[in-house]
């Protein structure tokens, strides 16, 4: 947690972690990467009044630098190319945004956590479009028999928003565009 400054009740969260991450608005929208936002949903429950600012991601490493050319040598560069591989990762959204990704966020976690204090937890793996399979990762599939070559997959497909004709948003533009439904229909009911 980095606050902006506990006098204008602007906050940041940022998740130290040791693998790079880039932002996946796609995993975002369908629950598969509720860490961040569930953070920054805790820490706007505890301290009401406050806003959210930015959710970042910080990777905690000694970064390799290649070096192509003598003048990489030059100290001055050499600084400038370390800090922009120790940049932040943000999520790059307005304080509405995140307010309502944090909402949409603690939606999907309460169901799963549902499911799992029901007793259902099936073997049933995730798969997004485009991504690789999260069984590549996992370390415990001597325990779940699932067999990643034969499925079944639960195969989600990438969010889809209404756009004007002759367009083609970004998964950024879509997933902003998802969260403006969201917060609408939440006003309406």
């Amino acid at each position: 947690d980095c606050r902006l400054g506990p006098e204008s009740g602007h906050f940041r969260i940022i998740d130290y972690k040791s693998g790079n991450r880039t932002v996946d608005y796609d995993a975002l929208y369908h629950g598969l990467a509720l860490q961040l936002p569930v953070y920054l949903a805790a820490y706007a429950r505890t301290h009401p009044g406050s806003v959210p600012e930015d959710a970042a991601w910080f990777t905690v490493n000694r970064p390799i630098l290649s070096i192509k050319d003598c003048k990489m040598l030059q100290q001055e560069r050499l600084h400038a190319e370390r800090l922009k591989a120790q940049q932040p990762v943000s999520l790059r959204l307005d304080p509405p945004v995140l307010e309502q990704l944090c909402q949409h966020s603690l939606q999907k976690a309460s169901a799963i956590a549902r499911e799992l204090l029901e007793g259902r937890f099936p073997v049933h793996p995730v798969r997004l479009a485009g991504h690789r399979p999260p069984c590549d990762f996992c370390d415990f599939m001597a325990l779940c028999h699932f067999d990643p070559h034969k499925g079944p997959w639960h195969r989600l497909e990438k969010p889809a928003a209404e756009t004007p004709p002759d367009t083609r948003p970004t998964r950024r533009q879509i997933f902003l565009k998802l969260m403006q439904e969201e917060a609408e229909k939440e006003v309406r009911s």
